[in-house]
């Protein structure tokens, strides 16, 4: 999750505290994470899928 968070502040100049909603997307394209800044921390949710993945 902290990660996650590195990667929206160093790689794209964007904020995860903002409350805005960020996804990524696995190379796979079988598994999305999710990550929200809540007010007293981060979370993340995770969703995987089986078949082909997300078109």
């Amino acid at each position: 999750m902290d990660e996650l968070a590195a990667i929206l502040l160093n790689e794209s100049d964007l904020n995860p505290f903002s409350g805005a909603v960020f996804i990524f997307r696995s190379k796979r394209v079988d598994r999305l994470k999710l990550i929200v800044w809540d007010g007293p921390g981060l979370i993340v949710t995770y969703k995987g899928i089986e078949g082909k993945g997300f078109e």
